[in-house]
């Protein structure tokens, strides 16, 4: 009888153990780095006198750097800050910050493709303000060959 107990106590458990779902588990990173993909990579938006440069990696990390030649020192070497971001993807969002500030850049996104980024800076001073970045198809080192400068890390 004992035994009969212990079976059936058994099997109920096993029973409600196969209900168990591993949904909670589930975070939206799978979804973030979805919307993210396009972002994903090197992008480039040239200026009169230089380029402005974001780097995306797929873990919300990145990096920013702005070649200027009206700026640079003689020894061409360009500082590579690092950055954090988030994009909103529904509410066409992006916004970007340097890790340990709390001053974060807002940007309205008004166009992603796989190769071209429009974004307007979230503030009324700069309302009619639109920056067009286009994917950049190299490596850091390829940017430094092109532009003559030393990139690093700060």
């Amino acid at each position: 009888m004992k035994r009969i107990k212990f079976i059936h106590t058994l099997f109920i458990a096993i029973f409600a153990l196969s209900f168990v779902s591993c949904s909670s588990d589930d975070d939206d990173s799978t979804s973030q780095s979805k919307s993210d993909s396009k972002l994903v990579g090197i992008w480039k938006h040239d200026f009169s006198s230089g380029s402005r440069f974001y780097i995306f990696q797929n873990d919300g990390k990145g990096y920013e750097f702005e070649i200027d030649e009206y700026d640079m020192e003689d020894d061409r070497e360009v500082g590579m800050e690092s950055i954090k971001y988030k994009y909103n993807e529904e509410d066409a969002e992006l916004i970007i910050w340097e890790p340990g500030d709390d001053d974060k850049e807002h940007y309205e996104v008004l166009k992603l493709t796989s190769n071209k980024l429009v974004i307007k800076y979230w503030d009324e001073e700069y309302e009619d303000d639109e920056e067009i970045y286009e994917k950049y198809d190299g490596s850091i080192e390829d940017i430094e060959d092109e532009y003559g400068v030393t990139i690093t890390k700060e």
